[in-house]
Parts: C-alpha cells; structure tokens; sequence
C-alpha cells in the first residue's frame, strides 16, 4: 500500500494515456474533440496538482490497494467479445476503440483523484471496463458533444460513491453506475430533445447486422449467469417480455418492436445492463420480481416514448435505477410466507444446484425461442408488405412504421449487391432480382 504524493504519479501516467489515446483517434482532424480531450486533461491535472500542493505530513497520504473482483474482468471480457464480432459488421465500432478505451482512463483517474480528496483509500482493480464497456454499448456522443461521454461516465462515479446504503451490514452503492449515467444523461437529451447528439439509435440498429448475435449474447450470457447465479434475473426478463409482446400481437395484429419480437439492443441488456450483481436482489424470488419488472418497464417504455415522439432505444436504459432502489423491498417480500419457504428450501438444496436448475430452464426457453422463430430468424414485421396491409386494416401505429420502413427502402443503394435482400416463395427461397421485383411493386403500388 503506498501512502506517499509519489502515489500521484499513476494518475499521472494514466492522464499521458488519455491524451494519446485521445489524439490517435479523431481529435487529431477534430478541432472540439481535440478541444474536449486537452479541457479534460487540464482539469485532471489542476486536480492531481492541488492534491499534490495540500499534501504533507499532517495530511492524509494517498493510499491505493489493488483489489481484482472477478466478477469485473469476467464481465469485461464478456463485453470485448459483444464488441469484437458487432465490430465486424460495423466498423464504426474499432474506429471508436480509442474513444472508449480513453473512457477507461478517465474513470481510472476520476475514481482515483475523488477517492483521494474524501481522504480514503483508493482501490484499484478492473471495475472501470465493465462500466466503460456497458455504457459504450447503448450510447456514444457524437465528436463535437464527446464533454458528455466524460461527464456520464463521472456521474456513475459519483452515484457510486455518495449514494449508499447498507445491505447485509455492508455499505454499499445503490445504483449500477453505468446505467445511472446512461438514464440520466438520457434524460436530459429526451427533455431537451437533443438525442441526435448521440449515435444511440445507431447504435441499436446496427447491433441487428451481425448474424446470430442473439446466440453470441446468449452463450456469453451463460458464463456470467454460471459464476454470478444472475440467471433468474435474465430468465424472467425474457419471459416477461415474450409474454407481453405476444399478448400484444394477439390483441392488435401487429408487432410492438415492428420488426422483431425481442430487439437485439434490448436482448441484449437484459443480459449485460440490469444483471449487475451489486445492485439487484440477493434472493431468487427477488430476482424473478427484478427480472419480470424489468421486462414489463421496458415493455411500458417503449409504448410512452413512442407515444410522446421520442426515439425508442431509450426504454432499456431508463427503468434500471428504478428497479435499483426497489431492490431491498423485493428482499424483503421474497422473504414473507410462502415465498420465505422457499427461500428455506432452496438454501437446503444449494445455491449452486439451484443456478444450473435455473439455467437449463433458460437454456430450454432460449431453445424455444430459436425454434420457432421468436428470435434469429427472418421477422415477417420487416417487409413492407405487412405493414402495407396492416395499415389497410388500421392498425395500430401500422401507417407510422409503413413510412419508417418505406424511407429506410428508399436510402437503400439497390444497385449494390452486397444490399441483401431475402424473400421466400412456395417452391423456397427467392433469387435476388425476384425479390426486388417485389420490393418495388410493393412501394410502386403504396405510392
């Protein structure tokens, strides 16, 4: 444990870092995002010196620790791997390597300098890529607004070390710190109607390019869910969600995500956002209620947003801290009559048997899933012809999501064979040209 100013000299070296980095991605033809990184950097190091200028022998020492928690590198690693094959498909993804990567730094330096000015001990290990890692994966600035990548990611910091309660006699945050800064800063852009600022929605549109990435999400989902027994959590979500959207379906006719029962974007986040460990209930019935209020908030969200005109991929961001401040209340009612029976006999089974019981019935719905074409396969909400006809019959919203499809047709370079088209017809699938040729007397005839 180092006590002394040289201990300033590794938020120091990590500043050198962010600025490099900084300058080997965009900043260097960039003029604000050049600006953002040398401001920032100017801020760190007035910091780092005021703490080096109060430092002396009647004042705390900076003391640091390193603490490896594996529940943040598994989580990491499992994050890289998400990046590393959406990136394949979307290479805006490694362009934003240096981006995200100068993120980590800046959390390490914020959390260090923080930690040091309230006089404690600062402990280092592998909590910054897990939450640099999940916030980069529902939302980037763009370059001329990239001063409020750094102060989301301040404000889960800052969540995370003045807002606290005790659980099970431990002082302990209260919110997963990257959806604290995700759903505040949402906020803020859904309020002042700014969400063009971010690639958000790009974001959630191109996580549906890569081919079976609902498989990728799902098996490195198992790995978390086998290490941390977060899997009820994940499980319920699923369910919840599958059940309201087919309920949805049967009472209106049409598809709620339009072109997919559950969206890759949120699929995705009911594995690596709401699963936090920390932050959710230590019970399982606790996390059934977690993971089924987290299916329902989304399910409510997306209906409000859209409702007001507001860009949809927002409705897996915003529930999370809500759903972190019931946490001790779901405790506390998984533990009431029956329900605290079972807690009883599940402890007399073992928590570790419990996780593989839960996780094969997971698997079992995932398989289902697959199956019958609830998730992966082509979606029937992606043609125009369904909407075209939807919209003949009134339904609801079918005229909106017929003119989002018909602009996105129109943008298309049909010219291009890499566009893919798929289409089926009664003898199997349908060459290229027949399946244009359908295409356009289908926007022919709307038009």
């Amino acid at each position: 444990m180092q006590q002394t100013r040289k201990a300033l000299a590794l938020p120091l070296l990590l500043t050198g870092v962010f600025l490099a980095l900084g300058f080997v991605s965009r900043a260097r033809i960039n003029p604000h995002l050049a600006w953002t990184y040398a401001g920032v950097a100017a801020c760190l190091l007035g910091w780092q010196l005021v703490l080096f200028l109060r430092a002396g022998p009647k004042t705390p020492g900076f003391a640091w620790e390193f603490v490896p928690v594996r529940s943040h590198y598994v989580q990491a690693a499992v994050q890289f791997s998400i990046y590393a094959y959406w990136g394949w498909y979307w290479r805006n993804v490694y362009a934003e390597a240096p981006l995200i990567l100068s993120q980590v730094a800046f959390l390490y330096i914020f959390d260090a300098l923080l930690t040091w000015s309230r006089g404690q001990t600062w402990r280092l290990g592998f909590g910054a890529w897990p939450i640099i890692f999940s916030t980069n994966l529902f939302m980037w600035f763009h370059d001329d607004w990239f001063v409020f990548q750094f102060l989301m990611v301040a404000m889960g910091v800052l969540g995370k070390q003045f807002i606290r309660w005790e659980r099970g006699g431990k002082l302990t945050h209260i919110f997963n710190p990257s959806a604290l800064g995700l759903t505040i800063v949402s906020l803020a852009l859904i309020f002042t109607g700014t969400s063009g600022y971010t690639w958000g929605e790009q974001i959630a549109i191109t996580q549906g390019l890569p081919p079976h990435l609902y498989v990728e999400i799902f098996l490195c989902g198992l790995v978390v869910q086998y290490f941390f027994s977060v899997t009820l959590l994940t499980f319920s979500a699923a369910a919840m969600l599958g059940l309201l959207t087919l309920a949805y379906t049967k009472l209106t006719g049409v598809y709620l995500f339009v072109d997919s029962n559950i969206p890759i974007a949120v699929f995705l986040g009911l594995h690596l956002l709401m699963t936090d460990p920390a932050t959710t209930p230590r019970s399982s019935l606790g996390k059934i209620m977690f993971g089924s209020l987290y299916g329902g908030g989304v399910f409510l969200a997306y209906i409000l947003l859209r409702a007001f005109n507001v860009p949809e991929f927002y409705d897996k961001l915003v529930v999370v801290p809500i759903l972190n401040l019931l946490t001790p209340l779901l405790d506390r009612l998984a533990a009431l009559g029956v329900a605290g029976k079972f807690g009883r006999w599940e402890a007399m089974a073992g928590p570790r048997k419990m996780n593989l019981a839960y996780m094969s019935g997971w698997v079992a719905l995932f398989l289902a899933m697959l199956a019958t074409g609830f998730v992966e396969a082509p979606h029937v909400g992606a043609t125009i012809g369904f909407w075209a006809k939807a919209a003949e019959e009134n339904r609801p919203h079918a005229v909106e999501n017929l003119r989002r499809l018909l602009d996105g047709f129109n943008r298309r370079n049909l010219d291009d064979p890499a566009e893919g088209v798929l289409g089926m017809g009664t003898n199997g699938p349908l060459r290229r040209e027949q399946v244009l040729g359908i295409l356009c007397n289908q926007v022919a005839s709307i038009y």
